[in-house]
């Protein structure tokens, strides 16, 4: 049993006032002193039994009839089909629509979403008004809008004929867990869930989680009803991968992988091509299996001076939103470092890594450290101090404001450095760790055995997890450093004792340690090939060169370090329709933040009218997932058969479905009015009795 008005169920409470009357309103007796008492033994035991029976009906009865009268302007109802499907007056109606970037498959002369609103409109004819209703959008799934009190069609079309497609991933489990936390906060009692979907497989989320969120609704009384469409997508979707590259070679070669999914269900052959700017620079052919993929591989070098921005494109079909994938290659700039030593062999290897190619972008400049204040420390990225532990007070204060600019420091402790001296310099000047003590006298040679995989430095070093070459170089003497959170270890020894530590101030990377002499005093490390290439890699991943680029999606914020110099509002951006706006300042950052990605394309960086950077955003890779469930899939795969129910726009409304709308609930409220005139006789006519007994 449900009911069309459940609010007037909120007086069931004053079903209670016959009793509360009945409690105040018992005499009171008080004692009289009777000198005979043969008048009160002809009373009969059975009489007052009579009377008090007589007493407890009436009470009974009127309660009864406060109980029937709420329930009457309640207006019961028995279903006898699923309650899920009939909008009743009075309901409250939570209705998801997937408004993600696949729903704006062009279908005939409009799109997906369009055919899905037009559906669910057409048989809002059928619907009982007024109804409470709340809109979730897929592709904000924590925000739940209350439209309101829905009075008629016109009302409800108004509320959602105005909802567009967007260039976002939909997230459909969010959505119903957001409405089954609403739910335990709300007083409704007819509730129902419709959800609007194309049921694309990455926007449902896990299967076995979905199952788990139904039967929550289920056992709140609550049946989904999907409404989705069985559409012929006639589409292919593009998705790239821009290949790590080493960024200290200055004509590597970058690899740009494409994937192309076929959504359709026959073969299909297209071109697609790589273009700088609007040029064509190359085209090829591929031809995706039916509801399968295809990948292809272009290679391009970037020139050295300038950005490398462009994008790789598919032939135009139905959803053109996913017929490009942008990219932007930053221009490989001169990387200067100062290497200062104590003596030429603490700098000659350093130098000597850092040169090992002829193809090299980082510039070395060797100096001893007698000749430290002849060279101006704010025209280098990257300060290498090899075999130094002390500084004279006006070299620390320089040194200082140079990192303050952005300078980085790489230090490798040496012979001649005592731990007393290099933790007076430069664990309490510049937040590196502390050298605990000098180990030597091994057994055996220490190796290098582990390192943080997921870190960007060794990002594509090696094909394999790990390589002889890693573990080759012996050490016979490693000073030991105390690790704290800001000074985590990224590579390790075979004792477990960390050999390179990256330095963080307030979550700013600032420098490199390498646990090792820069000269070949301590291991053998300055001969194998591992050197020049970790060094190199510091070297880049310090400046911010490093090897990996942040993938970012429509959607995602863009965030910036100005520099300590900059000043903000200096900063400008520009969207690919043309539009111009400003960033963000978080203070507490101290970055610049944009949030309205909302559109894919290349977003240009300007520092007041020059070019700083080009950032490429593309739409999220689960929106070109070529793969969408079917009713019988969900029900197979789920276990879900009566547990939701499953409205098809493509089959239209035939006369099956035009029957699950229609009135098909038995009203009980005539019924409970009658009895409740019938019980107000009874009760009039016992307490009229009463009375006169």
């Amino acid at each position: 049993m449900a009911f069309a008005n459940p609010g007037i169920l909120y007086l069931l409470p004053l079903i209670s006032l016959p009793t509360i009357i009945h409690l105040l309103g018992r005499r009171k007796y008080k004692k009289v002193y009777f000198s005979d008492i043969r008048f009160i033994k002809n009373l009969e035991k059975d009489v007052i039994k009579r009377l008090k029976i007589q007493q407890i009906l009436i009470l009974l009865l009127r309660t009864l009839i406060i109980l029937l009268i709420i329930l009457t302007f309640a207006r019961p109802y028995l279903s006898k089909k699923y309650l899920g499907l009939n909008v009743k007056k009075g309901s409250c109606l939570y209705l998801v629509i997937d408004n993600s970037n696949s729903t704006s498959l062009l279908i005939n002369n409009s799109n997906a979403l369009e055919e899905l609103l037009t559906y669910i409109l057409t048989i809002s004819d059928e619907f009982e008004y007024p109804f409470e209703l709340n809109l979730i959008l897929a592709t904000a799934p924590d925000t739940i809008s209350f439209v309101g009190r829905i009075k008629s069609p016109k009302e409800f079309s108004m509320a959602i004929k105005n909802i567009t497609p967007v260039p976002l991933a939909g997230n459909l489990e969010r959505a119903i867990e957001k409405i089954l936390k609403n739910l335990k906060n709300s007083g409704e009692l007819n509730k129902l869930v419709w959800i609007l979907s194309d049921m694309q497989s990455s926007n449902i989320g896990s299967l076995s989680r979905l199952q788990k969120l139904i039967k929550e609704l289920n056992k709140k009384n609550i049946y989904p009803v999907i409404v989705c469409g069985n559409f012929t997508k006639h589409n292919c979707s593009l998705r790239g991968y821009l290949s790590d590259t080493e960024l200290t070679l200055r004509n590597a070669e970058f690899r740009i992988r494409v994937e192309i999914a076929n959504w359709d269900t026959v073969r299909n052959k297209l071109s697609v091509a790589l273009y700088t700017g609007e040029e064509k620079l190359a085209q090829n052919m591929v031809t995706p299996n039916p509801q399968g993929t295809a990948q292809h591989e272009f290679r391009i070098t970037p020139m050295a001076t300038n950005f490398l921005t462009g994008y790789i494109s598919i032939s135009n079909d139905n959803l053109p939103l996913d017929n490009k994938w942008f990219f932007s290659i930053p221009p490989r700039k001169k990387i200067k470092v100062l290497i200062a030593g104590r003596h030429p062999e603490d700098i000659k290897f350093i130098y000597n890594a850092l040169i090992s190619s002829d193809t090299t972008v980082v510039k070395p400049e060797p100096c001893e450290i007698e000749q430290l204040d002849y060279y101006k420390m704010s025209d280098f990225q990257v300060l290498i101090f090899s075999n130094i532990d002390t500084l004279k007070d006006h070299q620390v204060i320089r040194l200082k404001e140079v990192l303050k600019s952005g300078s980085k420091i790489v230090l490798f402790p040496g012979v001649d450095c005592t731990p007393k001296r290099f933790n007076n310099l430069w664990p309490k000047g510049f937040h590196f760790p502390k050298w605990e003590k000098t180990l030597s006298s091994f057994k055996t040679y220490l190796v290098l055995k582990g390192y943080d995989r997921n870190h960007p430095i060794f990002k594509g070093m090696w094909r394999k997890e790990i390589t002889s070459e890693f573990s080759s170089a012996r050490f016979h003497t490693v000073p030991a450093f105390s690790i704290t959170e800001r000074t985590p270890p990224l590579i390790t020894f075979s004792d477990g004792k960390p050999f390179l530590i990256e330095i963080r101030d307030h979550g700013k990377t600032i420098g490199m340690l390498f646990a090792t002499s820069g000269s070949d005093s301590w291991s053998d490390l300055q001969y194998k090939g591992l050197f020049p290439a970790l060094l190199l890699r510091a070297v880049t991943y310090l400046t911010g060169q490093n090897l990996t680029r942040t993938n970012i999606f429509v959607g995602d914020t863009i965030i910036i370090d100005p520099g300590n110099a900059a000043i903000p509002s200096e900063f400008t951006i520009t969207k690919p329709n043309g539009n111009i706006s400003y960033f963000h300042f978080d203070r507490s950052s101290g970055k610049l933040k944009f949030y309205n990605t909302d559109e894919p394309g290349l977003y240009t960086i300007r520092k007041g009218k020059k070019i700083t950077s080009y950032i490429a955003v593309n739409i999220q890779p689960e929106e070109t997932d070529g793969k969408f469930l079917l009713p019988e899939d969900l029900i197979e795969k789920t276990n879900l058969k009566d547990k939701l129910l499953w409205l098809d726009v493509t089959s239209g409304i035939n006369t099956n479905n035009a029957n699950l709308f229609s009135v098909i609930s038995l009203e009980l409220s005539h019924l409970f009015l009658i009895i409740s005139l019938v019980l107000i006789a009874i009760e009039m006519y016992l307490s009229r009795i009463n009375k006169i007994s």
